[in-house]
């Protein structure tokens, strides 16, 4: 059983993202391809939360994971855009993880870590 969790949230948006919200969706939906998908491998809540938040907000289809493991279950389970990597995770080093996810794919990861 995976520990990821998806979320969507809604809030007021300003008008300078809902512009830039519209020409996403609107080159997205032009090209055929569905909102861009993020999976975010971060252990700390309240920033796994705080980025669920905001990218969900402007419109990305965003899944998290408290763990590496389900991060790396939830990365084969579904086709991503982009992979937001911490290193500093409780069951499994970071870099482990971003070895097994570079074995499974060439998704962009954009790796961020208080190291």
């Amino acid at each position: 059983m995976s520990d990821a969790s998806r979320y969507w949230v809604k809030r007021p948006i300003t008008p300078g993202e809902r512009s830039v919200a519209r020409s996403v969706r609107r080159i997205r939906l032009r090209y055929g391809v569905g909102m861009p998908s993020v999976l975010i491998i971060e252990d700390d809540a309240a920033i796994r939360q705080s980025l669920v938040t905001h990218l969900a907000n402007r419109g990305f289809d965003v899944d998290a994971s408290a763990h590496g493991l389900g991060g790396v279950e939830s990365y084969t389970a579904n086709a991503w855009d982009v992979v937001l990597l911490d290193l500093g995770l409780p069951d499994i080093d970071g870099v482990d993880v971003l070895k097994m996810l570079r074995s499974l794919g060439d998704t962009p990861i954009i790796v961020a870590t208080a190291r």
